[in-house]
């Protein structure tokens, strides 16, 4: 099934995220050490700049792929981490719209900033609904809106934060994949399995 296969390669993928970003803030954590950031502060950045996205999506596809049976858990699993990052998604929101700094610089290109919030509030929309009604229509339209979320996220990185070191190469990578599953099911949701 087309939906299975997917959902392998998202898996891999996700996991390949986790590893990098879990890389990238072990080297932020060592570069705030480093500079002599208390460790409190450091501890924030780690837990700030963790993909929370990629450990929901990681637990819901185990979940989809080995225990299709508990869903639900796997799709709680995925709101719990979509919701951890939209918290800090926000909170970084409100950090740059509160200084008056960056609102000067980038001007009425502040409100771009806005896009990160994008994928963790679809996922989190995503994961409700299925929890709740995993063979509903809207299920599959959010699906459709996860993914176009997560491609315009790459967007968002490559043209607008203009992000091109290793680490948001793997992260574009990655959501690609992840973006394909949730447009595979789009199209194949009648075979959608529970």
């Amino acid at each position: 099934m087309k939906i299975q296969s997917a959902a392998r390669t998202a898996l891999g993928a996700a996991v390949v995220g986790l590893i990098f970003s879990l890389i990238q803030v072990i080297t932020m954590a060592v570069q705030l050490a480093n500079d002599g950031y208390y460790w409190a502060r450091i501890a924030l950045a780690v837990v700030s700049g963790l993909k929370w996205v990629y450990i929901g999506l990681i637990v819901f596809f185990i979940f989809f792929l080995f225990r299709s049976s508990s869903l639900v858990k796997g799709a709680w699993g995925l709101g719990a981490g979509a919701l951890v990052q939209l918290a800090f998604a926000a909170w970084n929101s409100y950090l740059l719209f509160s200084d008056p700094q960056w609102g000067e610089w980038l001007g009425s290109n502040i409100y771009l900033f806005l896009i990160e919030l994008a994928v963790p509030l679809a996922l989190l929309v995503f994961s409700i609904l299925l929890a709740r009604n995993p063979k509903g229509t809207a299920v599959r339209y959010v699906a459709l809106l996860a993914g176009l979320a997560l491609l315009v996220t790459i967007a968002y990185q490559v043209f607008i934060l203009r992000q091109f070191d290793i680490f948001t190469l793997f992260d574009i990578a990655s959501a690609s994949f992840i973006a394909q599953w949730f447009w595979v099911l789009f199209l194949e949701w009648k075979s959608f399995e529970i």
